[in-house]
C-alpha cells in the first residue's frame, strides 16, 4: 500500500512539472547593448529634427531678407522719383514759357498755323528766338504729336545728302531716338522729316511741301507769341 502512495506522489510531481515547463518564460528585461542601440536611434532623429528645423528657419530668414530688401529698393525708386518731379517742377516754375506756347522741362513749344515750305517754317521759327523742334524722348515726341493736331507738321530732323540715309537735327545732334512710319525713312536725298500720323509718327517728304511747323525754345527770354 505504501508502494502505490509514493507511486502516485511521483506521478503527481512529473505532472507538475511537465506543466510548469509548458509555461511560456516571462519576457526578458533589454539587455545593456539594446538599451545603447535605442539611445543611438533617438540621437540620430534629434539630429535630423534640429537639421530640419535649422533648413526651415534658413529660408524663413532668406525670404523675409528678399522681402525687406525689395521694399528698400521699392521705396529709393519712389523717393527717386519724387525728387526728380520736384526738381523738374521747380526748374518749370522758374524758367516760365511765353503766352501760347506749351512747356516741357526746360523747353517751349509753339506750333505755327500757317502752310510754308521746310526752309520758311524754321524762318518762322527763327524769328521767334527759336527753332524747328528736335526730339529725343518718347515725351517731348508726345507733345509735338498733341500739338500738331491732326495734320502734319515740319520737324527739324533732315537729310542733306544725295546718296545716303543720314538724318540730323538742326541743332547738329544725331538721332538717338527716332519715331518713323514702318515703312520709312527710305533712302531719298534731299528729304526732310514731318509728323504726325495718326499713330503719332513721322514720315519723309520734299522740303518745298507746304505744312505747318513745330517750333522749339529754351524757356528763357520774351519771343513773340503771334502765329
Amino acid at each position: 500500500m505504501s508502494n502505490v502512495f509514493y507511486s502516485g506522489r511521483e506521478e503527481k510531481e512529473v505532472d507538475i512539472y511537465q506543466t510548469v515547463g509548458d509555461v511560456d518564460p516571462p519576457p526578458r528585461r533589454g539587455t545593456l547593448h539594446d538599451v545603447g542601440g535605442t539611445r543611438k536611434s533617438l540621437l540620430c532623429m534629434g539630429a535630423l529634427v534640429l537639421l530640419l528645423l535649422a533648413g526651415v528657419a534658413m529660408v524663413t530668414t532668406y525670404s523675409v531678407f528678399v522681402t525687406l530688401e525689395k521694399n528698400w529698393f521699392q521705396k529709393e525708386n519712389e523717393d527717386l522719383n519724387f525728387r526728380f518731379n520736384q526738381l523738374q517742377d521747380s526748374l518749370t516754375a522758374g524758367r516760365q514759357c511765353p503766352a501760347g506756347w506749351s512747356g516741357l522741362g526746360c523747353s517751349c513749344y509753339l506750333k505755327v498755323n500757317k502752310s510754308l515750305s521746310w526752309s520758311e517754317a524754321r524762318k518762322r521759327c527763327r524769328e521767334r528766338g527759336a527753332d524747328l523742334v528736335v526730339v529725343h524722348s518718347q515725351q517731348e515726341q508726345n507733345l509735338v504729336w498733341q500739338l500738331s493736331g491732326t495734320g502734319w507738321s515740319w520737324i527739324g530732323l533732315r537729310n542733306k545728302h544725295r546718296y545716303n540715309n543720314t538724318w540730323t537735327w538742326v541743332d547738329g545732334s544725331a538721332t538717338t531716338q527716332t519715331f518713323w512710319t514702318a515703312e520709312e525713312p527710305q533712302v531719298f536725298p534731299l528729304t526732310h522729316a514731318a509728323c504726325c500720323d495718326d499713330q503719332g509718327l513721322w514720315r519723309k517728304t520734299f522740303f518745298s511741301t507746304e505744312l505747318s511747323a513745330i517750333c522749339e525754345m529754351q524757356s528763357s527770354g520774351v519771343v513773340k507769341s503771334d502765329v
